[in-house]
């Protein structure tokens, strides 16, 4: 899985993506990761960006890989999270509490 890829490459039917690409053709897309996509984001003045649950990429990953959680988490991390910095990388929403 690549850590983040030319919008191009992402699903131009969905909505989310589409309008954000529009404000936003700089917002970083992590294609194969659509369905775990759950909105957009953006702090006063800036363009917005990506939010993605984390919650649904592990689960996404998970079922691609047969890993475990554990052994999912730490591919997300070094994968996917490490990979994506930046002003317009997206957002990675944690709706587990501990």
């Amino acid at each position: 899985m690549n850590k983040k890829e030319k919008k191009r490459d992402a699903d131009p039917n969905n909505p989310i993506i589409s309008k954000l690409i529009k404000h936003n053709p700089e917002a970083v897309i992590i294609v194969g990761f659509d369905d775990a996509m759950v909105g957009t984001a953006r702090t006063c003045g800036e363009k917005p960006v990506a939010v993605y649950s984390t919650n649904l990429i592990l689960e996404r990953i998970m079922d691609i890989t047969g890993l475990n959680p554990d052994d999912a988490w730490d591919h997300y991390y070094h994968e996917i999270e490490l990979g994506l910095q930046g002003p317009n990388a997206p957002l990675l929403l944690n709706l587990e509490y501990d």
